[in-house]
């Protein structure tokens, strides 16, 4: 939210803001309204959709005169936690050998470049480990005691922002 003011030579008019060419959000909508003196934003501004706007006001006194300018409005980016974890392969094999590759996870964030460290929370008795983003068994399974486990894993980004997901794994 914004403050809009004007320089009038006539002290106590009362100015009148309207927004003459509006910013579009990524989803079409005009991005901004103006509200007495305030320019406010239509919905959440976002960093990944949107870096900047771009919109013209016009500001007019009570005898009729008016001024308009144009305005560029910067974006701050800031971290968003991870939204998605997803891993290549959800079925390990009775018969698999110890210390094989289950699958490989992966992390989905609105930040494109961030990069993700991941943890294992409750595991179910499932015997598996992770190293890196590979995801392995490390003991004996059987199908007839337990057909599947879920398996809590968390994804953390470079800021810290932690996701969890509990995730199905098919003997």
């Amino acid at each position: 939210q914004f403050t809009l003011s004007t320089n009038d030579p006539d002290a106590n008019d009362a100015i009148v803001y309207e927004i003459t060419q509006n910013a579009l959000r990524s989803d079409g909508n005009e991005a901004f309204v103006i509200v007495g003196d305030q320019l406010q934003a239509t919905a959440v501004l976002d960093y990944e959709a949107t870096s900047s706007y771009a919109l013209t006001v016009k500001a007019t006194d009570a005898a009729g005169h008016s001024i308009e300018s144009r305005f560029s409005i910067g974006v701050s980016n800031v971290n968003e936690q991870p939204s998605n974890i997803l891993l290549t392969n959800n079925r390990v094999l009775e018969s698999a050998a110890l210390g094989e590759l289950i699958g490989v996870l992966s992390a989905t964030d609105p930040d494109a470049d961030d990069s993700h460290r991941y943890y294992l929370g409750d595991a179910s008795g499932l015997p598996i480990a992770l190293d890196g983003n590979n995801l392995y068994l490390t003991g004996p399974i059987d199908f007839e005691t337990q057909a599947s486990y879920s398996v809590t894993v968390h994804a953390v980004d470079l800021a810290g922002a932690d996701f969890a997901k509990a995730l199905t794994i098919f003997i």
